[in-house]
């Protein structure tokens, strides 16, 4: 089973994320973890890191396939201050190019079909909208729709 975790935000700054992931790694799933580039994940996530950026990967042992991204261009702290909606605007259209990349051409490709997608919430705009379109998506091709799994929390 392939499993897809994404975080809107540095991978490495979201441990409960990375223990999710760590979990699945450890009951036997295939793991896609998918956010920002930045700090190093912790080590016992890491040991599992398949180190090869080939989404072509054809290895069928289990292993966490680490998708990383940036979003800032050098027009981001020029709009902020020029015109913050526009800047907000941009940074939305930008966060959602950035997840459709990783997810459609990073995750996409490996050989292993997508079976379950989780998210974390919040932040929910833009992740929930694309991941649930990309479920959507995947349900069109495939004999079975990824399920989307959303992970509640800081709602106190």
């Amino acid at each position: 089973m392939h499993v897809v975790v994404i975080v809107l935000g540095d991978v490495g700054r979201s441990p409960r994320m990375q223990y999710h992931a760590l979990s699945l790694l450890q009951e036997g799933f295939d793991v896609s973890l998918v956010g920002y580039e930045g700090e190093d994940l912790i080590p016992d996530l890491a040991n599992y890191c398949d180190n090869d950026d080939d989404a072509g990967n054809s290895s069928q042992q289990l292993q966490l396939h680490l998708v990383r991204f940036t979003t800032t261009s050098a027009l981001s702290p020029v709009l902020r201050k020029i015109c913050p909606p526009l800047y907000f605007v941009w940074r939305l259209v930008s966060l959602m190019v950035a997840l459709v990349w990783a997810l459609w051409m990073r995750v996409s490709r490996r050989r292993r079909p997508v079976d379950c997608v989780l998210v974390q919430n919040p932040p929910a705009i833009p992740l929930l909208v694309v991941a649930f379109v990309y479920c959507q998506w995947l349900g069109l091709f495939s004999s079975q729709k990824p399920k989307l799994v959303i992970d509640w929390h800081n709602l106190g």
